[in-house]
């Protein structure tokens, strides 16, 4: 995951019970805040945090961490939060090489727009992996997402 301030990171480490959360963060004033974060919630030594000061990518990269990387440490179950700014579909085709092949958990996955979505849908299904589209809340026809992307809904893959 992109951790940005490290909110769900912080939320899988407090409230769950992940062995593992692993997270990426390449902005240094927000790997800063996070690092602070996780200070603040006694959680700077966890051991079950492994934070990459880099991008998730297709390749590997001297500022980068090719997704295939992941194959041989995501536990199941898990959840996969990807909010990279446009690098997801790469992502994702990279994924289907190595951890989208771990059986037993299901993905979630963002998207934002429909273009985007159709595609990852095409990606996760000729992984095995039927996908549906999560319905927005009925409350967003009233309160609109506070995002600027041309939609914003989730999908989820289970196999």
């Amino acid at each position: 995951m992109c951790a940005s301030n490290g909110e769900y990171a912080l939320y899988a480490l407090k409230k769950t019970d992940a062995e593992r959360v692993i997270s990426f963060e390449p902005d240094q004033k927000l790997l800063t805040k996070l690092q602070r974060n996780l200070q603040l919630n006694g959680l700077e030594a966890d051991p079950g945090l492994e934070l990459y000061a880099k991008y998730l990518s297709d390749k590997e990269g001297s500022d980068s961490v090719d997704a295939s990387f992941l194959a041989d440490r995501i536990l199941t179950p898990c959840l996969i939060e990807m909010d990279i700014d446009g690098e997801e579909t790469a992502v994702l085709h990279a994924a289907a090489k190595g951890f989208l092949s771990k059986p037993g958990s299901p993905r979630l996955v963002e998207t934002q727009s429909k273009a985007l979505e159709a595609e990852w849908i095409s990606i996760l299904n000729s992984a095995s992996y039927p996908t549906a589209i999560v319905a927005n809340s009925w409350w967003r026809a009233l309160i609109r997402e506070q995002s600027v992307d041309e939609q914003n809904r989730w999908l989820v893959a289970t196999r």
